[in-house]
């Protein structure tokens, strides 16, 4: 399978329950258009304290290093773009990196 990989960026915070099912139809359509999406705010909250600033940052600094394996960075916006995703997309425009905004629609 040659899918190329791609940047997934949707809200987490707040309402995690919500926003971690969002996610999980994001990767999912990323994947049904043949991209191979990473979304590092689905994996590090798994292991690393969100509610430490040290852990959240290094977790998003670590998730930062997989951005050169990508093509694009795509941003899911049907709940509009946490503080997390607005500085994901000032790094990817600073980086003069392609970025995508799709949408899905809510959850249902």
């Amino acid at each position: 399978m040659n899918r190329p990989i791609v940047i997934i960026e949707s809200p987490y915070g707040g309402d995690i329950d919500k926003n971690t099912l969002y996610l999980r139809r994001c990767l999912r359509d990323s994947w049904d258009r043949g991209e191979h999406p990473l979304a590092s705010h689905g994996y590090y909250p798994f292991f690393l304290n969100e509610s430490s600033s040290e852990e959240r940052k290094a977790g998003i600094e670590c998730g930062y290093r997989m951005w050169p394996l990508a093509k694009h960075i795509i941003f899911y916006n049907d709940y509009g773009m946490s503080k997390g995703m607005e500085a994901a997309l000032d790094r990817a425009v600073h980086h003069n990196l392609d970025v995508i905004t799709r949408s899905i629609g809510p959850n249902s």
